[in-house]
């Protein structure tokens, strides 16, 4: 792969390679995933930490198309103008500190700037990325490589419209985190139900006698129970197990 950067970016030409490296997770010796995991699987980076984590609060139980275009729209509208080769790429998502003086005298949901409103963004998410944004612009959260990950996922946690799947997703994405484990994730937890096992060893796809809460709890514990032995490289696990989908 050869990488091109226009001459506009030769001053932060280091960032960029930086960046590309985290994108494409260049950075990893495949040697060392355990086995069970295809030495060719990658953890996606990204370039904005910010923009990783307001794309995680979009995709809240909506489809990643709706939740691109929903990102779309944000940045179209309050980004920044980019000078770029292609027509369609125009906009830098807004910074933390842009999003904070959008909602800066919103105290909780019910008062929250809705600007958001317009493009289609529930009230609810509006707040919540306002809340990261707030954090992040006040150095309360730290989106960065080498951040406490439990921390923040703590942190994360504390905010609104934030829950374990969310903290995971980020501190996965967002920070390029090796180890979380989405383990109330859909696309996990289908890829996952035909090879885990109750404590009786009956297949847990076959457990169709019991309650939908108390199945959903003996799969949330044999399934941390079978990642376990992938520590400390679940969020490889979780590449895979979404590729293993796509690849059925």
């Amino acid at each position: 792969m050869i990488l091109g950067i226009s001459s506009t970016l030769e001053p932060v030409t280091f960032d960029v390679i930086q960046g590309v490296r985290r994108t494409f997770d260049l950075d990893l010796n495949p040697m060392l995933l355990p086995e069970g995991i295809p030495k060719e699987t990658r953890l996606p980076g990204c370039f904005d930490a910010f923009e990783m984590c307001c794309r995680a609060i979009l995709g809240q139980q909506i489809t990643v198309k709706a939740a691109t275009t929903l990102s779309g729209r944000i940045a179209q509208s309050y980004g920044d103008l980019a000078k770029t080769p292609w027509a369609a790429i125009d906009r830098h998502f807004p910074t933390p500190e842009k999003v904070r003086m959008l909602g800066e005298k919103a105290e909780d949901e019910t008062m929250v700037y809705d600007g958001f409103g317009k493009l289609g963004v529930i009230r609810s998410r509006s707040f919540t990325i306002f809340s990261i944004a707030k954090g992040l612009d006040s150095g309360h959260l730290q989106l960065s490589r080498g951040s406490d990950v439990e921390k923040l996922k703590a942190q994360l946690m504390k905010i609104k419209g934030v829950g374990a799947w969310t903290a995971e997703y980020v501190s996965m994405r967002a920070l390029s985190w090796p180890d979380a484990f989405p383990v109330s994730d859909l696309g996990v937890k289908h890829a996952l139900m035909d090879r885990l096992k109750d404590v009786s060893g009956k297949p847990l796809k076959d457990a169709q006698d019991l309650s939908k809460y108390k199945l959903n709890k003996i799969y949330e514990k044999a399934a941390d129970d079978f990642a376990a032995d992938y520590k400390p490289w679940r969020s490889y696990l979780t590449i895979y197990l979404w590729n293993s989908l796509a690849e059925s």
